[in-house]
């Protein structure tokens, strides 16, 4: 908290004290994780890049999620 980050998990039903959660922020957040989800599907992606081939790396990404997008 002394960053102004907190944790959006989701409050069990039988929870006496509850913590706050945001709920468009967790929808936010599961589509992210499925959007990396989808893309670790894809070799080039999965697999890190050298510390020379960052630039390509970024492209194949760009390329990625477009491909995922349409």
């Amino acid at each position: 908290m002394a960053r102004g980050i907190f944790s959006n998990i989701p409050n069990k039903a039988s929870r006496v004290w509850l913590w706050p959660f945001l709920t468009k922020l967790y929808r936010e957040r599961k589509r992210v994780e499925r959007l990396i989800g989808n893309a670790k599907q894809f070799r080039r992606f999965a697999t890190p890049p050298a510390r020379e081939a960052v630039e390509m790396f970024l492209g194949v990404v760009h390329l990625i999620f477009c491909f995922i997008r349409l």
